[in-house]
C-alpha cells in the first residue's frame, strides 16, 4: 500500500479543529465540574478494582499539598503506605501508553515520513507550551509556601496524574481514530479522556488513619 504524501482539503481543515480543542482544554481556567471530575475518577477505581474512592477537592494543587503535609502531621516516614505506589498510576499509563503507541504505528504505516512529521510537530510545538506554562505556574507557586522537602518530593513523584502532561497525545490519539479511521481501544480512550477533560491534578493516596 502506498503512503499518503498529502491530505486532503477535508482533513487539512480538521486537524487544527482538534488541535484547537486539546489546546483549550489545556488552558482552561475554569473551575471543573466536581461531579464529572468525581466520576471520571470513580470509573477509574471500577475498572482496576478498587472500592469506591473518597474524592477531595482542593482549589489549586498547593492546597493539596497543604491538606497532605496537616493531615501527615509532620510524621514523613510512613509516607509510602499511604501511596498507591504502582497499581493505580501503572495501570493509567499502560492505557495511555497503549493507545499512543497504536495509532502511532497505524499513522506511521499510514502516513509518508515527511507528512507525519509535519503533523506531529504542527500538534506538539502548540500543544507542548501548554504543558510547560502550567509547570511553571506551580513551580513559583510551590517555591512561595513553606512545604517540607518530604512532601514536595513524595508528591512530585510518579503517583500524581497531570491531564495536561498528557494533551498533546490525546490530541493525536482522537486525530488518529476520528480523521485516519485508526483502530483504538474504547473503553481505554473513554476512561483517559474523560481524566484529561474534567479532572485537574488527580493525587492517589489511600486514606489517611
Amino acid at each position: 500500500m502506498s503512503l499518503i504524501e498529502k491530505l486532503t482539503p477535508e482533513e487539512e481543515a480538521l486537524i487544527p479543529v482538534y488541535r484547537e480543542k486539546w489546546r483549550a482544554i489545556a488552558l482552561s481556567t475554569d473551575r471543573i465540574d466536581r461531579e464529572k471530575a468525581g466520576e471520571a475518577v470513580k470509573i477509574v477505581y471500577e475498572v482496576i478494582g478498587l472500592s469506591k474512592p473518597e474524592i477531595l477537592f482542593f482549589d489549586s494543587p498547593l492546597a493539596a499539598f497543604k491538606s497532605v503535609n496537616t493531615n501527615l502531621k509532620n510524621s514523613y516516614s510512613n509516607l509510602e503506605k499511604y501511596w498507591y505506589r504502582w497499581n493505580l498510576p501503572n495501570y493509567l499509563l499502560k492505557t495511555y501508553h497503549d493507545l499512543f503507541i497504536k495509532i502511532l504505528n497505524f499513522l506511521g504505516e499510514l502516513l509518508s515520513e515527511d507528512l507525519f512529521s509535519s503533523l506531529s510537530n504542527e500538534l506538539y510545538f502548540d500543544l507542548d507550551i501548554c504543558f510547560f506554562f502550567w509547570q511553571q505556574v506551580i513551580q513559583h507557586l510551590i517555591t512561595q509556601e513553606d512545604i517540607p522537602n518530604e512532601v514536595l518530593s513524595f508528591l512530585e513523584s510518579d503517583m500524581r496524574v497531570e491531564p495536561e502532561e498528557w494533551i498533546q497525545r490525546c490530541c493525536l490519539i482522537e486525530i488518529g481514530f476520528v480523521i485516519f479511521n485508526a483502530p483504538y481501544n474504547s473503553k481505554g480512550w473513554q476512561l483517559l479522556q474523560g481524566l484529561v477533560e474534567n479532572c485537574g491534578w488527580v493525587i492517589l493516596l489511600r486514606k489517611f488513619v
